[in-house]
């Protein structure tokens, strides 16, 4: 009888016991909902109470909100029955560590690695977010033991989310060219064979390297996406100096399939127009495919050829249709407000050339304060005014620390009221307001 009083006494509590963790999942969805401020009281009901559950949540909803204290307590109170929940916490703190708390939790991390040997994860991914700060040669003799223990998959991954373990190379790139691995692997290794190129400025093994990425891509067996991303080891600089050529050479293999990489490369190659294997006809042809497709940024290459000449028969009036299809984009309005006060298309669209430089100012073009400054200072087709062009070059060289505002600042202060800051604070306000869409106070 006393036996089955027992047994009941355990169910009773094992059901209890699920209903708590029901509730707390409930609370936590409840706050996923929007219902906040009621989904965490339930959980911090329940978490006061000692269910690990709630902690958990409680944990995660902190560190969400970006509440470090909350976060930090309701981990610490969590890890006592889930000993992840330390080191999801680490890893929540990697992400959003700054440079300060970073040196902290590096010491924190390599302790950890050593005493139980499952934070190397974390060690990586603080080196990629604060690699200036810290050696990666130091990570050798851990991706060493990942080889030694037959997780050269994962050796291999940790070597190329890391600059410098240049000892490893050789042995790495055999492993990779000796073995059929997955697919995440072999796109390691492509990546790695490219970071020791890199490494090396070997032409010879670089070209190697775009030969089988263009089969790859040619075959559909590696998308547009993936060599991009190899692509952009050439110009990261946690692999050193970036070499921008071997960048375009990649990252034109995939062509117009990511927008935002192909005008990267455009921009650059129609800034210098007369480089080798420039094919710019191919680049207007390719410009004008995505602007059919909707795409802005495209238009701001058509427009240059056109207003330089390049690769087309110059026209400011062609130029300025590109431009204004992509006035949305800052510096669309910029380069309208300076062909506009250039003269370019005569003396009379002055004022309309100072309303797409004001634009553009406001919206986070910063160049166009300059050219703002410059207008009112020479009196470009308008009156000179002082004050207008010292608060203009204020707050150029206060977003951009500008040697030529700066010396623009000095040669105009004789001649400025003695204080333009109200007509500063004026100007911030009318620029906060057109990029946010918001009021803000503005102290005078």
């Amino acid at each position: 009888m006393q036996l089955g009083l027992k047994a009941s006494i355990v169910l009773s509590l094992l059901f209890l016991s699920g209903c708590v963790i029901d509730d707390a999942t409930r609370a936590n969805y409840q706050y996923e909902q929007g219902e906040t401020a009621e989904g965490k009281s339930v959980l911090e009901r329940l978490a006061d109470d000692g269910y690990h559950d709630a902690k958990l949540h409680l944990a995660r909803i902190y560190s969400t909100e970006m509440n470090t204290d909350a976060a930090a307590y309701w981990y610490q109170a969590a890890s006592e029955a889930y000993p992840y929940a330390a080191l999801e916490y680490a890893r929540w703190q990697v992400n959003i560590a700054d440079a300060e708390q970073a040196a902290m939790l590096y010491d924190q991390l390599w302790h950890r690695q050593h005493t139980q040997g499952n934070a190397l994860a974390l060690l990586v991914a603080l080196y990629r977010k604060h690699y200036t700060m810290f050696d990666s040669k130091e990570l050798v003799p851990l991706i060493e033991k990942l080889i030694a223990e037959k997780e050269t998959s994962l050796a291999i991954k940790y070597s190329v989310a890391v600059s410098n373990v240049s000892p490893l190379y050789s042995k790495l790139i055999q492993y990779c060219d000796e073995n059929n691995f997955d697919d995440d692997t072999t796109f390691s290794c492509l990546k790695l064979k490219l970071i020791n190129a890199h490494a090396l400025n070997d032409y010879e093994k670089m070209k190697v390297i775009r030969a089988e990425l263009l089969e790859a891509y040619q075959s559909q067996y590696m998308s547009g996406e993936s060599i991009n991303e190899i692509a952009n080891i050439a110009k990261n600089r946690r692999y050193g100096v970036s070499n921008i050529p071997l960048y375009i050479s990649l990252a034109e293999i995939s062509g117009t399939d990511d927008p935002d990489v192909w005008y990267d490369v455009a921009k650059r190659k129609i800034q210098a127009p007369d480089g080798e294997d420039n094919d710019l006809a191919k680049l207007l042809e390719q410009a004008n495919q995505l602007t059919e497709h909707g795409h802005q940024y495209p238009h701001l290459i058509l427009a240059e050829s056109y207003s330089r000449g390049i690769a087309t028969t110059q026209s400011y009036s062609k130029a300025i249709e590109h431009w204004i299809k992509a006035s949305e984009i800052p510096k669309a309005q910029r380069l309208l407000g300076e062909t506009y006060v250039s003269g370019a298309m005569g003396e009379t669209h002055q004022q309309l050339g100072i309303n797409w430089l004001l634009s553009a100012a406001r919206n986070g073009d910063a160049q166009a304060y300059l050219k703002l400054a410059e207008v009112f200072k020479e009196g470009n087709g308008i009156h000179p005014d002082a004050s207008a062009a010292g608060v203009f070059a204020s707050l150029h060289f206060e977003l951009t620390q500008s040697q030529k505002s700066q010396q623009m600042l000095e040669e105009l202060t004789p001649h400025l009221p003695m204080d333009i800051s109200d007509r500063i604070e004026a100007e911030k306000l009318a620029s906060y307001q057109n990029i946010y869409g918001v009021s803000k106070e503005v102290s005078p």
